[in-house]
């Protein structure tokens, strides 16, 4: 059974396959399309998966980005 992040003991932390869980998604609303998205942790490596699919299939240009000002 998995679990949110604040019970996890320092074991399962290390590991990083339990805790909370974050979509990122890059959305094209003009074409109601979801261009890429990552299912992972809220973290800077995370964040660049969802840029490197992002440029992979925009034609090596990345769009207009807007967040919840998160710092990465």
């Amino acid at each position: 059974m998995r679990k949110k992040e604040a019970p996890l003991s320092v074991a399962e932390k290390v590991l990083a396959l339990y805790g909370d869980a974050w979509v990122w998604s890059a959305f094209a609303p003009a074409w109601r399309l979801v261009a890429a998205f990552v299912v992972g942790k809220r973290d800077q490596e995370h964040a660049n998966v969802l840029l490197e699919r992002v440029h992979a299939v925009s034609g090596g240009s990345i769009p207009f980005f807007t967040n919840d000002q998160l710092p990465h």
